[in-house]
């Protein structure tokens, strides 16, 4: 503790808020794991986690949504053909999609089954 002014970062070199973006990860978890966090810190952790989930995901939400407007723009393109035609196409996307999801999910049992035993 500082003995003139009583006052102690809760990191080293940390002296205000604004520098917990910059920080790696390493030292976020190992100043969360030694004590409990002062309430003006949370609105910062909690950016600076929201930011790291971002960067993670946006790939993957990316692709969902163009992968739903692939199919939503075949259909359009379908229906302008006939009923009888737009329900063959609908019919097909989604079983499409569901053996794709299968397919993936059977892998991710596989993998993880092999990985555990």
């Amino acid at each position: 503790m500082n003995s003139e002014s009583g006052y102690q970062p809760l990191l080293v070199g940390l002296h205000s808020h604004s520098q917990i973006p910059v920080l790696s990860s390493d030292t976020i978890e190992e100043f969360l794991k030694q004590r409990s966090i002062e309430l003006r810190w949370w609105p910062q952790l909690v950016a600076w986690e929201s930011r790291l989930i971002w960067l993670l995901s946006w790939a993957s939400i990316l692709v969902s949504i163009f992968n739903y407007m692939l199919s939503f723009v075949t259909l359009m393109f379908t229906g302008q053909l006939g009923s009888l035609e737009l329900a063959g196409a609908s019919m097909a996307i989604v079983g499409i999609q569901g053996l794709a999801y299968g397919i993936m999910v059977c892998l991710f049992c596989f993998i993880s089954s092999q990985t555990f035993t």
